[in-house]
């Protein structure tokens, strides 16, 4: 049975249905260049997980689904790979305590995003050694690879960056100590995460307190400009979360990504 579109989910709403046309789960369809995703996937409360697997290896072989752990399992034990988990989480921007700064941290400044992916790459890769959750062994491999992929990035592969995207360098040298991405809103993905997303936050490592002045600066950025919240994935096992919690966002749906 084809995947239906949602039409009170917004535009990239779709459903899963069986060949009776009963409703086993519904997901937000999204482009990427490797592969479509289905993203958020939910399984209706009333549809036997054996059945949702089922259908989804069926209809939707290629894609890569978001889906809840117990489904992820099934899916794997039917032939899927596992690609990653993850959290979703929000922070609202109505309640932001008084930014440090970068007064906080000596030796650092914090700039527009105005330097070429060029600039940024060594310190992305640094951010990301063997042994951290989300290191990949391939862009090690090929820096040609790597350049395109961030420069995709930048150049709004993943949506139009914001203008709370920042640099932050050293004060001394002016070498580029680590990044924030904020992708422009997603207005049309279930709340709360219909708001702006982080892309992406690095620093290299050995400078603690980066990574927290650059996310700061964003979310006193965006609630500047008059949005609501700010949206980001986690891969579990990543110590970013701490920073996250602490900075005040909050899990908001936790899953797995795999390919079919």
């Amino acid at each position: 049975m084809p995947v239906l579109a949602d039409l009170a989910a917004g535009p990239r709403g779709r459903l899963v249905v069986d060949d009776a046309g009963a409703r086993l789960a519904r997901f937000q369809a999204i482009e990427r260049p490797q592969r479509p995703v289905a993203d958020l996937l939910e399984p209706e409360a009333d549809a036997a997980p054996e059945r949702v697997a089922a259908a989804l290896m069926r209809d939707l072989r290629g894609w890569r689904v978001v889906v809840p752990l117990a489904l992820a399992d099934l899916l794997v034990d039917a032939g899927a790979t596992r690609h990653r988990h993850a959290r979703a989480m929000s922070r609202s921007l109505d309640d932001l305590p008084p930014e440090r700064g970068a007064a906080a941290l000596p030796g650092v400044v914090v700039r527009p995003l105005e330097r070429p992916a060029e600039d940024l790459l060594e310190a992305r890769l640094a951010a990301y050694p063997p042994g951290h959750v989300d290191h990949h062994p391939e862009r090690d491999a090929d820096p040609a690879a790597a350049l395109a992929e961030l420069a995709g990035l930048m150049g709004g592969s993943h949506g139009a960056l914001l203008p709370a995207s920042r640099l932050a360098l050293d004060a001394a040298t002016g070498a580029v100590l680590g990044a924030v991405l904020v992708g422009a809103a997603t207005e049309d993905m279930p709340p709360p995460l219909h708001g702006p997303w982080l892309l992406e936050l690095f620093r290299v490592p050995g400078r603690r307190g980066v990574g927290a002045l650059l996310l700061e600066r964003a979310l006193h950025e965006l609630a500047a400009a008059g949005h609501a919240s700010l949206g980001l994935s986690v891969t579990e096992g990543n110590p970013a979360r701490g920073l996250y919690e602490r900075l005040g966002f909050a899990t908001v749906w936790s899953a797995v990504a795999v390919d079919l």
